[in-house]
């Protein structure tokens, strides 16, 4: 990812610090303890892009945690109310080897005013690691404080070599939205629950690396297959890539594909809730010249979760 991406992320994430997860409400008085349930307690993205000049890739852990679910306690003398919780971050390579292990501690605090409406918002962080090729598991443990809980989730990741090939994708992050103003400010929404439910449209961006020297033309083609392989969408992206990064946004619409997994749909497939939450997608990019997959994606499907028509905040040059 260029100089120039990374710092309309970076930008991105300072104006989406607090931002709404669903419509606001009013309400009308708190207790001296606050906190609301919620399905979730965290959502995390662990994406991978590259440098060409660099030995190493980075790692861009995106998280979100919604404050409903972080207990916010009152302080009598502030009159605010205050929350403390922390991050812990754990990377191990295939060798069980510890490569990364950060721990990160945040103490938000708001008047009763401010929690009228940071109360349905979620904060976000964005923390950055370089990594040699390999195979990796992450673990993240969010802990309140206050509560004395703790939520841990784990994944695992792989860093491709770079110079393994001539051209090289970084991974898929997923948007609600993307646009550009007629000024040429770019606005985003990063999808990091990475649950579609209730979009009609999502975004992918993602880079194309090229170690040639000399434009390419290059057709690929993506399919999004649900967990029986049955195919939702496909299509195809043609791109000329040029040498070095190629940076991408593409956007798929899945509105009517989506229709036949919601209730009430003539060929809708029940399943019991404690056995299926959740649907779970794949979307996949491959090479047409030879069929080899060059980036695939998990992608939920599932209701309830967070609204996401007021995620939008502008990215400045």
């Amino acid at each position: 990812m260029n100089k120039y991406f990374v710092k309309l992320i970076s930008l991105a994430f300072l104006f989406l610090l607090f931002y709404s997860c669903s419509a606001s409400r009013q309400p009308r008085g708190y207790s001296d303890n606050f906190r609301m349930p919620r399905s979730d307690n965290f959502y995390f993205d662990p994406l991978v892009f590259y440098e060409p000049d660099s030995l190493k890739a980075r790692l861009d852990l995106y998280m979100e945690i919604p404050a409903e679910k972080v207990l916010f306690k009152k302080n009598n003398n502030s009159g605010k109310y205050e929350s403390s919780f922390s991050i812990s971050v754990l990377i191990t390579n295939s060798l069980s080897d510890k490569i990364i292990n950060e721990s990160y501690t945040k103490t938000p605090s708001f008047t009763e005013e401010e929690m009228k409406i940071v109360s349905k918002k979620s904060q976000f962080f964005l923390y950055n690691y370089y990594l040699p090729p390999g195979t990796y598991k992450i673990q993240i443990k969010l802990k309140d404080n206050y509560s004395n809980s703790e939520y841990p989730k784990s994944g695992d990741f792989i860093v491709k070599d770079l110079n393994a090939s001539a051209i090289t994708f970084s991974d898929l992050m997923l948007l609600s939205k993307f646009s550009i103003s007629d000024n040429g400010t770019k606005e985003i929404t990063p999808l990091i629950s990475k649950n579609i439910f209730g979009l009609k449209e999502f975004y992918i961006f993602f880079e194309i690396y090229s170690a040639g020297k000399e434009d390419v033309s290059k057709d690929y083609a993506y399919k999004i297959i649900d967990e029986k392989d049955y195919v939702l969408k496909e299509g195809q992206f043609s791109y000329l890539i040029n040498p070095g990064i190629n940076q991408k946004t593409e956007r798929l619409f899945v509105l009517n594909e989506l229709k036949r997994y919601l209730p009430g749909q003539k060929d809708f497939e029940f399943f019991p809730a404690e056995n299926k939450p959740v649907e779970i997608f794949k979307l996949e990019i491959y090479d047409k010249s030879n069929n080899d997959t060059v980036a695939n994606k998990n992608i939920y499907f599932r209701s309830g979760g967070p609204v996401r028509e007021m995620y939008d905040r502008p990215l400045m040059h």
